[in-house]
C-alpha cells in the first residue's frame, strides 16, 4: 500500500488489552531491588517465532520496586526512514507498589519494512520513568507455537527444513534463494510467574503469523475467557489447532467441545496411520500430488460425495508444483510450497515404529472424522486435530515418524490459508496483490458526483451559448447593443446557483459515512471473521476519531495521503477497545479505514450434501440472502435472486452462471487457486442483475487479490449479500448513508 497506509498501520492496535489499565498481577519484588520502575519487553511467543508482517503482540512487564503506586502511559514509537515523526501508540498502566503489571501491546510491519521500535513509560507529569528497546521478529516462515510451561518441541523441530515449502527468488524480500528449503520456526508463550498460566494473545489478529498451535487438553481447559476466545476465533478464521489429549475428562471440556461439536471418547486408532512413511519425503526432483491421500480416504477433511461417472476426478488437497523459477506467491508470505510424491504404497506398510504404534489412539464424537493425524474436526474455516500421538514427549518427541506428522500438519495449515479471502490480522502479508481502488470507489461519495459534473458541463455550455451568440445576435437584430449587459449577469447568477445546488445535492452539507463488509465463516457456524471497510466523508476540516467496532478489532487507515496522519495523530487503547485519534480529514476527502474483527450472525447458514453433485443451503441467519451464489465442486456456481430466512434451496434449482470449467486459474505457490473474476459469473445474468452483483463483489475481489481460492476444488461455497447490512446508522459521529454486508460460507456440514 502507499506511504500513507503504511504510516497508518503503525498506529493500529488491538482492543485486546483488557489488562492494560489496572491489570497488576501480584508479583512481589525480591528484596534488594532498588525502589524504581523497571520495564522489559519481548514478543509474545519469543524472539524465535517468525510471525511475519501481520499483527503480533509485545508483552511489557513493568515492575514497581518503590513504596508508592506508579501510573502513567506507555508509548510505543515506530520510526521509519521516510518519516520524520514517530508513529505512537499509547496505553495506560497502573502498577501498585512492590508489584508487576503485564501489558500486551500490538505491533505491525510497515510496507514490508520492519520499523525501529522503542518503548517509553511516562508518568502522570509526562516524565519518562523507564524505557526499553524493542526487537520484534517480523521474518516470514512457517511457525509452530507450543503452548506449554516447558516447551519441548522447539528443541526437536526448530530449524527443521521443510522441503514442501520453498522461497520465491523473484521477491526481493524473500527468505531465501529459490530451491532453498525453509526452516521451521518454533515459539512458545511466556508464563505468568504469579498464576502459572501462559500469556496468550487477547485477539485473534495477533495469531496472524502463526501456522500451527499445539496444546495439551488440560492447558486448553484452563484458558481464561479472553485468551481462549482469541484462539477460538483464530481457528474459526482458518487457523489450525492440534490438541494432545491428556485426561479423559478433557474430552468433555466446554473449551474443546465448542470447537469439535460435542463430547468425544477414545476409540481405536485410525488404521491409515500404520501406512504412513516413517521419515520425511524427499524434496528435490519429485513431482505428483504427494503428502496426503485423496479426500474420502484417511484424509484430513471430509470427502466430497464421489462422482459416479469418474471417481478419479475427486480433487486432491495438494497439487504438483509449477516451475520453481516462477514468480508466484503463496497466500501467506512469499514462499513457494512444493509437494513431492510419496513412495509406492507397498513400501509404506508397517513403517510405524513399535514404540509409537503402542501409543496410538483414536477419537470419535462431535464432528470428528478419522485423519492421518488422529481425528480432525472442521471448525469454521479452520481445523482442530485431536492427535493420535504425543509429539511433545518421549518416544514421540524424538521419533522421525512423529516429527514427519507434525511437519505435514504445518505444511497443510500453510496451504489452507488460500481458502480465506481475508485472514484476520494478516492484511499486509498479501500486499503485492491487494488493490483498494474499487473499495475506495464503493465508499467515496465523490463517485456519485460524476452525473452532477455532466450536468454542470451542460449548464456551462448552455450559458456560453445563451450569453454569447444568442444574446448578442438578438441585440443586433433588435438594434439594442447594450441589452446583453442586463441579461448576461442574470444568466450567470442562475447558472452559478444551479451548479452550486447540484454540488450540494450530491456532496451534502454535513459529513456522512459508508460501510461495506465481508463475513467469512464455516457451514453451520454463526460466528466468523469480518473485514469491514469504513468510509468517512466530511464537509469541513476536522480531527476525526475512529473507534473499533468491538474490543478485539484491529484498524488500519488505507488513505495514501500522509497529511492525514499528522504529528497529533495517535492510537488510544483502554479497556473498552482502541481508537485512532486526531486523524486529519480535509473537506470532501474520503477517509477509508479497514477493520478486521469477528461477527456473530443470528444463526448459521448450513450447507448439506444431498447427492454426488447436489447440495442444500438452509438460511438461519435471521436475514434474507440476496443475489446468492452457490458453488458446487465439479459442477459450478448457481445463482439465486434471494434465499429467505428459514428457507432451504436445492442447488439444481438455481441458474447455472459459472460452470466449473469456466473458472479462472492461477497459482498461490504450488497450489492452483481460482480468483473470483466477477465477469465470469455476472455476464450470464445480464442487465441490472449483472451490474448489481459485480458492484458488490469487485471491491472485495480487488482488495483480496488473485491468490485466493474463491471456488475451491474440494469444498462448496455460498456467497451472498445480507439484507439490511449490519444495521448501523452512525459511525464516529457521522450518519451512515450506505451499509452493505456480504457473507461467504466455505465447506459443508459443521455446526454442533
Amino acid at each position: 500500500m502507499r506511504t500513507y497506509r503504511a504510516a497508518a498501520i503503525a498506529l493500529l492496535a488491538l482492543a485486546s488489552t483488557g489488562a492494560v489499565s489496572g491489570d497488576a498481577r501480584a508479583a512481589p519484588q525480591a528484596s534488594g531491588v532498588r525502589p524504581s520502575v523497571s520495564m522489559t519487553v519481548s514478543p509474545i511467543f519469543g524472539a524465535d517465532a517468525a510471525l511475519g508482517l501481520g499483527w503480533q503482540e509485545l508483552v511489557v512487564s513493568i515492575a514497581n520496586g518503590g513504596t508508592a503506586p506508579r501510573k502513567g502511559v506507555l508509548e510505543l514509537r515506530a520510526v521509519m526512514p521516510w518519516r520524520a515523526e514517530p508513529l505512537i501508540t499509547r496505553a495506560p498502566f497502573n502498577v501498585p507498589a512492590g508489584q508487576t503489571a503485564i501489558v500486551q501491546l500490538p505491533t505491525h510491519a510497515l510496507e514490508h519494512q520492519v520499523p525501529t521500535l522503542s518503548l517509553e513509560a511516562r508518568d502522570e507529569s509526562d516524565q519518562i520513568i523507564a524505557s526499553a528497546a524493542v526487537t520484534a521478529n517480523m521474518t516470514e516462515s512457517p511457525t509452530l507455537i507450543e503452548i506449554a510451561a516447558t516447551p519441548r518441541m522447539s528443541l526437536a523441530l526448530r530449524g527443521r527444513a521443510l522441503p514442501t515449502l520453498r522461497a520465491v527468488s523473484a521477491a526481493p524480500w524473500s527468505a531465501g534463494a529459490a530451491g532453498t528449503p525453509l526452516a521451521l520456526a518454533v515459539g512458545a508463550p511466556q508464563m505468568d510467574a504469579t498464576t502459572g498460566d501462559a500469556v496468550l494473545p487477547r485477539s485473534a489478529a495477533s495469531y496472524s503469523g502463526v501456522t500451527l498451535v499445539v496444546v495439551h487438553s488440560d492447558v486448553l481447559a484452563r484458558l481464561g475467557a479472553e485468551p481462549f476466545e482469541a484462539l477460538r476465533d483464530w481457528v474459526a478464521g482458518g487457523g489450525t489447532l492440534a490438541v494432545v489429549a491428556t485426561r479423559p475428562e478433557d474430552l468433555r471440556d466446554p473449551n474443546l467441545t465448542s470447537m469439535t461439536g460435542g463430547a468425544m471418547a477414545e476409540s481405536a486408532a485410525n488404521p491409515a496411520l500404520y501406512d504412513l512413511p516413517s521419515a520425511p519425503m524427499p524434496a528435490a526432483g519429485s513431482s505428483g500430488s504427494g503428502g496426503l491421500p485423496k479426500p474420502g480416504g484417511p484424509g484430513i477433511v471430509p470427502a466430497l460425495p464421489p462422482d459416479p461417472q469418474d471417481e478419479d476426478d475427486a480433487p486432491l488437497d495438494f497439487h504438483a508444483a509449477p516451475d520453481a523459477g516462477g514468480s508466484k506467491y503463496t497466500p501467506i508470505g512469499l514462499f513457494l510450497p512444493t509437494r513431492t510424491s510419496p513412495p509406492p504404497a507397498a513400501k509404506l506398510k508397517g513403517t510405524v515404529p513399535p514404540a509409537i504404534k503402542a501409543t496410538l489412539r483414536g477419537y470419535s464424537g462431535g464432528r470428528l472424522v478419522p485423519s492421518t493425524f488422529g481425528a480432525t474436526a472442521a471448525f469454521g474455516t479452520g481445523q482442530v486435530h485431536l492427535l493420535a500421538f504425543d509429539p511433545t514427549a518421549v518416544p514421540g518427541l524424538d521419533d522421525a515418524w512423529t516429527q514427519t506428522r507434525v511437519t505435514e500438519m504445518v505444511a497443510q495449515a500453510w496451504d489452507r490459508r488460500a481458502r480465506q479471502a481475508f485472514p484476520i490480522g494478516s492484511s499486509d502479508q498479501r500486499q503485492p496483490y491487494r488493490r483498494s481502488d474499487e473499495v475506495r470507489r464503493a465508499l467515496d461519495p465523490n463517485e456519485n458526483y460524476r452525473p452532477a459534473l455532466a450536468f454542470a458541463a451542460l449548464l456551462l455550455l448552455a450559458y456560453a451559448f445563451a450569453a454569447g451568440p444568442l444574446l448578442f445576435g438578438r441585440a443586433k437584430k433588435r438594434g439594442t447593443p447594450l441589452s446583453p449587459l442586463k441579461w448576461a449577469p442574470l444568466l450567470s447568477l442562475l447558472t452559478f446557483s444551479a451548479i452550486v445546488a447540484a454540488g450540494l445535492a450530491v456532496k451534502g452539507i454535513r459529513g456522512r459515512g459508508r460501510r461495506i463488509s465481508l463475513t467469512e465463516l464455516g457451514s453451520g457456524d454463526a460466528r466468523g471473521t469480518v473485514t469491514r471497510f469504513r468510509g468517512f466523508y466530511t464537509s469541513e476540516s476536522r480531527a476525526l476519531g475512529v473507534a473499533a467496532t468491538d474490543r478485539a478489532a484491529v484498524l488500519e487507515v488505507m488513505n495514501e495521503n500522509d497529511s492525514v496522519m499528522g504529528s497529533r495523530a495517535a492510537l488510544r487503547i483502554d479497556r473498552g477497545g482502541s481508537a485512532l485519534e486526531n486523524i486529519s480529514c480535509l473537506p470532501w476527502q474520503t477517509l477509508v479505514v479497514r477493520e478486521d474483527a469477528t461477527r456473530t450472525l443470528k444463526g448459521p447458514i448450513d450447507i448439506t450434501w444431498t447427492g454426488a453433485s447436489t447440495l442444500d443451503v438452509t438460511n438461519h441467519s435471521g436475514s434474507e440472502l440476496q443475489d446468492a451464489l452457490v458453488w458446487v465442486p465439479r459442477i459450478g456456481a448457481h445463482y439465486f435472486s434471494k434465499i429467505k430466512d428459514g428457507e432451504t434451496v436445492h442447488s439444481t434449482s438455481g441458474r447455472l452462471v459459472l460452470p466449473a470449467s469456466g473458472r479462472a486459474t492461477t497459482s498461490a505457490g504450488s497450489a492452483p487457486v481460482h480468483p473470483i473474476e466477477t465477469q465470469t459469473f455476472t455476464a450470464p445474468l445480464g442487465g441490472e442483475h449483472a451490474a448489481r452483483v459485480a458492484a458488490r463483489w469487485e471491491p472485495f475481489g480487488n482488495a483480496a487479490g488473485e491468490q485466493v481460492d474463491w471456488w475451491p476444488d474440494e469444498a462448496p461455497v455460498v456467497m451472498a449479500e445480507i439484507e439490511g447490512g449490519e444495521h448501523t446508522t452512525t459511525d464516529s459521529g457521522l450518519r451512515i448513508e450506505s451499509d452493505r454486508a456480504l457473507v461467504r460460507i466455505v465447506g459443508a456440514g459443521g455446526g454442533p
